[in-house]
């Protein structure tokens, strides 16, 4: 099979535009409705001061966009951008990967013991290279339980450290490694919305000419 076959049948055909539509098309597009609701639910409630401006960014299933701008190389790795505006600039705060289960937590757990989402483990080390760890964050949807979930990549890294997560082949006949990580280890969109805030901080900090980033 090659590169782009492989690509047309685990994301739907996005030739010229035109969806077929998958299971794992409708939960990014899913995932992004739900992201972009409480975003402004959040601006609302005065949780976020700020206006936090999304952008399909990668190359899984919304759009095939590299920003050339900033971060060359990295965007077109995960599937959604966060950005922040500054006069006629727009700044990347974190970056955003869609993944999901199609799986109970009970199947889950007789499969591996306990109940696990897993992450390919090459989106762990991409964050690791470009040092942006704490500033990518992976959305997990189930489809059976209608859970959102999330983590981020620091995170990640650090249960692997403390050798309370591990990477194994999460399907039979995988090439790709991926870290199976407990369900307790996941956090609700709370998580997200702090970490928003602190980079939001460190934006406002690199803006008056302290170079944090």
């Amino acid at each position: 099979m090659t590169a782009d076959s492989f690509k047309l049948k685990y994301w739907g055909n996005q030739q010229e535009d035109y969806i077929l539509p998958t299971a794992g098309l409708g939960r990014e597009y899913l995932v992004l409705g739900k992201l972009l609701i409480k975003l402004a639910q959040w601006h609302k409630k005065g949780l976020l001061n700020f206006d936090v401006y999304l952008r399909p960014t990668g190359v899984g299933t919304l759009t095939n966009v590299i920003n050339e701008q900033y971060y060359k190389g990295l965007d077109d790795k995960y599937d959604l951008t966060l950005y922040v505006k500054s006069k006629e600039q727009y700044y990347p705060l974190l970056w955003i990967d869609i993944t999901g289960s199609s799986w109970t937590e009970e199947q889950s757990k007789e499969r591996y013991g306990e109940s696990v989402y897993a992450i390919l483990s090459v989106k762990v080390e991409t964050a690791k290279k470009y040092n942006v760890l704490g500033r990518v964050f992976f959305l997990h949807y189930s489809d059976a339980e209608d859970k959102l979930k999330c983590i981020s990549a620091l995170q990640i890294l650090n249960l692997e450290r403390q050798n309370k997560i591990k990477k194994d082949k999460f399907e039979r006949d995988a090439k790709s490694e991926y870290y199976l990580i407990p369900l307790e280890y996941w956090k609700n969109l709370m998580e997200l919305r702090v970490t928003l805030r602190g980079f939001y901080q460190s934006f406002l900090e690199f803006q008056r000419g302290k170079t944090l980033w």
